[in-house]
């Protein structure tokens, strides 16, 4: 270095041994160095620009790229990482011209194909992108990917049914990934096939046994089923891959709140839950469970700030409305009574509530 600085191999060596020190500042200088003394030192810049993507800068890098590409306008591989970072930035016209670009030199047919059709997604071009998409064929390594987007394409377009065509079709084929199990279980379960949808999610578990959202899946299928008592099983088993998941830990606590039973350790799996996810959902369970409990300051506080983050949700205003009715707030409850019913005019039980406050509150 010291004898020929401008000697791109030399460059190159030490700024390697710099990053492999984790010396990356150093190398930084090093290479920006090298592209001042020769903006033509390809190699060099193209170092540079791989090293500010480590680092996700992606601006910068594009910088130093779209400059080689200036030299060499042809070379495909700068072409492709180009397109890339513009759909990391989402611009979605330029990624949309770079990966036409390639597509034109006949390159990688099926990986361009995605990201020419990602680039036309978040244009909304959606029927561009089917018809780009659509020839991925089973070989690509990003098969999976394509046949999740194109279903992602066709719900967008309200053609669930087409959506769930293709994804029994690539099962049909033998192609088995937790995804394809996911999203097929969930459009049978928007069409309300509910006995469908915990079908393909327990096959799905069969191949995966140990995917938690799978698992997941099937507890809320089981809910919505209405066997309480299948969802807490399998809620149970996700615990015991994973004792700290959130959902299942709020889906526990909450059960035992609504029994009133076991709150010590619903309260300490509510409390375990919020911090590994703040949640609206999970601190209603909170809440709930110090109502439960007779906790009324400690509860307001958590129900106060659930429906802050949840505003619409019908569940957590009527607790809300109990608590403020406990309280002896009778007009705080019947304002939260009555958007109860505003959101969800058959909501069960809750006119009775109203009815039954105090004439000042229910006025």
């Amino acid at each position: 270095m010291e004898r020929q600085p401008d000697q791109q191999r030399a460059i190159l060596e030490y700024g390697r041994l710099l990053e492999q020190q984790k010396l990356v500042a150093e190398a930084f200088q090093l290479y920006r160095e090298g592209v001042r003394r020769n903006p033509r030192a390809v190699a060099v810049r193209q170092q540079l620009a791989m090293l500010y993507l480590q680092q996700n800068r992606y601006l910068e890098a594009l910088e130093q790229l779209v400059a080689i590409r200036q030299q060499f306008p042809d070379n495909r591989q700068v072409i492709g990482r180009i397109g890339l970072i513009q759909l990391e930035l989402e611009h979605w016209e330029q990624a949309e011209n770079d990966f036409r670009e390639l597509l034109r030199h006949g390159e990688n047919q099926g990986r361009n194909r995605y990201y020419l059709g990602m680039a036309l997604l978040g244009q909304k071009k959606y029927s561009e992108a089917v018809e780009v998409m659509s020839p991925v064929s089973e070989s690509s390594p990003v098969f999976v990917e394509t046949v999740m987007q194109l279903t992602y394409i066709y719900k967008q377009a309200g053609q669930v049914d087409q959506a769930i065509v293709a994804l029994r079709k690539v099962l049909q084929r033998g192609i088995h990934h937790p995804e394809i199990y996911y999203y097929l279980a969930s459009f049978l379960g928007d069409q309300d096939d509910l006995n469908g949808a915990v079908e393909v999610v327990c096959e799905g578990i069969e191949h995966f046994p140990h995917d938690i959202e799978l698992r997941y899946q099937q507890a809320v299928l089981h809910e919505k089923r209405g066997d309480r008592q299948k969802a807490l099983e399998v809620m149970q088993n996700i615990l015991r891959l994973d004792a700290d998941h959130p959902e299942a830990l709020n889906f526990i606590a909450y059960h035992q709140a609504e029994t009133g039973e076991g709150l010590e350790l619903a309260l300490t799996r509510a409390q375990k839950a919020l911090s590994a996810k703040k949640s609206g959902y999970i601190i209603d369970t909170l809440g709930w469970i110090y109502f439960k409990m007779g906790r009324y300051d400690e509860s307001r506080e958590q129900l106060e700030e659930a429906s802050s983050l949840l505003p619409e949700d019908p569940v957590i205003l009527e607790h809300l409305g109990d608590l403020y009715r406990a309280l002896t707030l009778w007009q705080k409850a019947a304002e939260a009574y009555r958007k109860v019913l505003e959101v969800d005019p058959q909501a069960e039980g809750v006119v009775e509530k109203l009815q039954d406050l105090p004439s000042e509150g229910a006025l």
